[in-house]
């Protein structure tokens, strides 16, 4: 086999290997996102929550419209609150309303 023959088998053989990365992408994608409608959502709403348990969103259809997504529950990172409450604290100290009152400033946003 001749230099120009290897050159093109390899050529084919990658655009294959991408081609079969992005039908695994698609399905992916097509899987983690998961649509029903609302009845099916009622009446399989057990097998959807198991899916929603291992990581899948799932948007809920009215008559075609989305009216709603299950999403896995994530616990809010409670340290990362309180760095960012520390944070504004920190910012605010010294700031001034330059002798203006806070009454005054929300009356003029009233006008």
């Amino acid at each position: 086999m001749g230099a120009a023959a290897e050159q093109e088998d390899f050529v084919f053989a990658e655009a294959r290997r991408l081609y079969d990365v992005q039908l695994v992408c698609n399905w992916l994608k097509v899987d983690a996102m998961a649509t029903v409608g609302a009845f099916e959502a009622k009446t399989h709403f057990s097998r959807l929550l198991e899916r929603v348990a291992g990581g899948e969103q799932v948007t809920i259809t009215r008559h075609g419209t989305p009216v709603a997504r299950l999403i896995p529950f994530s616990a809010p990172d409670r340290e990362r609150i309180r760095r960012t409450i520390r944070r504004l604290k920190e910012f605010s100290e010294g700031q001034t309303l330059g002798g203006l009152s806070v009454r005054a400033l929300r009356e003029e946003g009233r006008r």
